[in-house]
């Protein structure tokens, strides 16, 4: 369906979610965000799905929410603006998309499969908070980052004032968010935002050839590095210790762990099956 806000492909042990939206700079929409939310249900209900690459059609990630959606809801001038059944609906309207968003957010993290997110060109608002949910998240040389928030008189949403100082701690996060910095590719990488950039040209290959490598890898192994780095600072060290150890225990009993092994003693490369039924 070319004409989905949102597109979704699951072959080869690669689930590939694209933004669809590619005219009008994958803005925000309540139905791209709902379709965003089912398409991450769907992943997480597929086992089959190894590893899973989010990108986006078009010159730009996307430029966070549609403004014309929320130009309607808000109202052309400040009397219909301040009209309380105006105010009730886009209370009530604001808050289906935030919760389909923030949805979509939690379930990228509490996949068991591992993220890979590639952007390029303007990556703002609830795009820069999709893009701060990777695993790993890939540049193109011309993208550029920007909160975006604080410009529209909101504060961040989708994640972005929980991953944000994570990533690159709170001096730089209170600037950007505050302050509405904007910053460009290299300059993410080297403070820890962006795993690697690529050309804009070889952004595309770059990311799948990313995402086939982890998905031949060991899914249940994969699943618990993923979940014990995202908890890990929600822990102290004896308990993330503790944790660390149950999981290595636990893939100790897997095939995975028995192919690796003997991949390394026979000194040839692993063949790693699938990820175990949920």
């Amino acid at each position: 369906m070319p004409d989905a806000p949102l597109l979704l492909e699951i072959t080869e042990g690669i689930a590939v979610i694209t933004l669809n939206r590619a005219q009008q700079r994958n803005t925000l929409t309540p139905q791209l965000a709902a379709a965003l939310r089912d398409a991450v249900g769907k992943v997480g209900r597929t086992p089959s799905a190894k590893a899973v690459l989010l990108r986006a059609a078009g010159e730009h990630f996307m430029v966070g929410a549609d403004l014309n959606w929320l130009g309607a809801l808000v109202g052309s001038t400040p009397d219909e603006a301040v009209n309380p059944e105006r105010d009730a609906m886009r209370r009530h309207e604001v808050a289906a998309i935030i919760d389909d968003a923030h949805a979509a957010i939690l379930g990228l993290r509490q996949l068991p499969q591992p993220v890979v997110i590639a952007v390029r060109g303007a990556v703002a608002g609830f795009g820069f908070s999709l893009a701060c949910a990777a695993d790993l998240l890939l540049a193109a040389d011309n993208a550029r980052f920007t909160v975006a928030y604080n410009a529209l008189g909101a504060s961040t949403d989708g994640g972005a004032g929980y991953h944000l100082p994570r990533l690159i701690g709170p001096q730089r996060a209170m600037a950007m968010a505050l302050l509405n910095e904007s910053m460009d590719a290299m300059t993410a990488k080297d403070c820890g935002l962006v795993y690697r950039v690529t050309g804009l040209d070889e952004l595309d290959d770059t990311a799948l050839a990313l995402a086939r490598r982890l998905s031949s890898g060991p899914a249940a192994g994969q699943a618990s590095i993923k979940r014990l780095i995202n908890f890990s600072f929600e822990r102290t060290l004896p308990e993330h210790l503790q944790a660390e150890a149950a999981a290595f225990l636990a893939a100790s009993d897997t095939d995975d762990f028995a192919e690796g092994v003997r991949a390394f003693l026979e000194k040839r490369p692993p063949r790693f099956g699938r990820l175990p039924p949920s």
